[in-house]
């Protein structure tokens, strides 16, 4: 039935309906991860190669918890958390690998990838810890500790013949499950790997290197305190950018049609060729001059057939 197939909306996490485009409460434009139904298991496969960034969610506490409530109340505390973890973790494009006791393990990166799966992962974990605080979520006196890593893994169909199952194997996940001991309760820790993907995107603050049961070499850790103002991963690297260079004639090609348009003269410019935002944002940074002005607008995977977002 379609409601079986409902998700919630990114902003204020209305249910929504399977055919819906818009939340029926805010009206933000429902993410394409949504409309997937990624509830349901990917098909069996051959083990690969991918490139994930791995979020291994934690109960902080359970073992103690256990002892002081009913054995029911405690089935269902763990019910209500592994909802939503997988109901986050669906939200943006992640893939449940696997439930290790109280741990929960979400792969971004396979079966579908996005050039975003880093950031994806990050956002998933802060959401899951706002979610599971919700004061009438029924996981409310429950706390969660996160850890994110990226890296190789061998996804896939494995097991015995008998009891084959699907999952990712690797030293990538191994280390997000360790960083995840690095974590503070209600905190995120992500590698240097993962920060070199998402770097501007967040607010971090440094660990130093964390020697890791198991793991040969030291980690870099960091604990990311909340989302940056970059509106993408461009503008928070806007200072590791290339200089843009060999593009004299065009730039005063712009040059003038800005000129132009201050002026009151209205022109049109047909770029023919690889429009991509970082290369490009060097020739239309001009400021604005008197009612004229200038707007960009973002494409940004996760909301794809979605209204333009423009600024």
């Amino acid at each position: 039935m379609e409601d079986s197939l409902t998700t919630t909306c990114t902003n204020c996490h209305q249910a929504l309906s399977a055919s819906g485009k818009f939340c029926p409460n805010c009206g933000t434009p429902r993410s394409p991860v949504d409309v997937i139904d990624l509830t349901v298991p990917p098909s069996p496969s051959a083990p690969e190669r991918r490139h994930v960034s791995v979020v291994f969610c934690d109960l902080v506490g359970s073992t103690e918890l256990s002892t002081r409530i009913d054995a029911e109340e405690f089935s269902d505390l763990i019910g209500a958390y592994h909802e939503c973890a997988v109901t986050v973790a669906h939200r943006y494009g992640g893939q449940v690998d696997h439930y290790a006791g109280d741990g929960i393990n979400i792969v971004f990166g396979w079966p579908h990838a996005h050039e975003d799966d880093a950031e994806r992962a990050v956002r998933c974990a802060l959401d899951i810890i706002a979610d599971m605080r919700t004061p009438t979520a029924a996981t409310a006196e429950a706390s969660v500790r996160l850890g994110v890593h990226s890296g190789i893994v061998v996804v896939g169909e494995m097991g015995a013949t008998a009891s084959r199952s699907t999952m990712a194997l690797g030293e990538t996940m191994n280390v997000a499950a360790r960083l995840q001991n690095e974590a503070a309760t209600g905190t995120v820790v992500v590698s240097a790997t993962t920060l070199s993907a998402i770097r501007g995107t967040f607010i971090t603050e440094p660990l130093g290197f964390r020697h890791l049961k198991g793991i040969a070499d030291p980690v870099e850790a960091f604990r990311v305190v909340r989302h940056s103002r970059a509106r993408s991963r461009f503008d928070g690297a806007r200072s590791q950018l290339a200089e843009f260079v060999g593009r004299a004639r065009e730039q005063s090609i712009v040059d003038g049609l800005w000129a132009e348009t201050t002026d009151g003269r209205g022109s049109a410019l047909l770029i023919v060729g690889f429009f991509h935002s970082p290369l490009l944002r060097p020739i239309f940074a001009y400021p604005e001059v008197g009612d004229a002005h200038w707007t960009a607008g973002r494409a940004r995977a996760r909301w794809a057939a979605s209204p333009a977002d423009c600024h």
